[in-house]
């Protein structure tokens, strides 16, 4: 019998986006605080402010199911489809329509059925409420909304 799921909610959903978004600006903040100019330094720098905005997202999905802020909040994207899997590419492209639509994206979790945001429901994605000490298996889920 399958164990039940909470799919996110919007509020928590807009506090994981909200942790992420400090967290982009603290890398932001300390990669123009060290002191120095030369042209690896300056480099450095540059791949210290932009990386974190346009792939840490994607990339901390891929690799652990969460972005920082869903961990701290006990969330984790999921494929749709059991058995598919999330790939970088289609996680870039994912997160840069999700920039694209910015609060439209979230705001649209109020009217899906399945409390998907719009970027959700391009890619076949959705995130859910998983507490560590729950235990539950992805591959054994059935998802309700509360």
């Amino acid at each position: 019998m399958p164990e039940i799921a909470m799919l996110a909610s919007l509020v928590r959903r807009i506090n994981a986006t909200t942790l992420d978004l400090l967290v982009c600006v603290g890398i932001m903040g300390a990669a123009q605080a060290v002191p120095g100019d030369g042209a690896p330094l300056r480099a450095l720098r540059v791949a210290c402010i932009w990386a974190p905005v346009f792939l840490l997202d994607p990339l901390l999905i891929r690799f652990t199911g969460a972005t920082l802020g869903q961990r701290w909040l006990d969330l984790r994207t999921a494929p749709l489809t059991l058995g598919a899997r999330l790939t970088l590419p289609r996680l870039v492209l994912r997160y840069w329509i999700k920039l694209l639509l910015g609060f439209v994206s979230l705001a649209y979790v109020v009217f899906s059925g399945s409390r998907q945001a719009l970027h959700d429901r391009i890619f076949d994605t959705l995130v859910w409420h998983a507490p560590a000490d729950a235990g539950v298996e992805l591959d054994r889920v059935e998802f309700v909304v509360r």
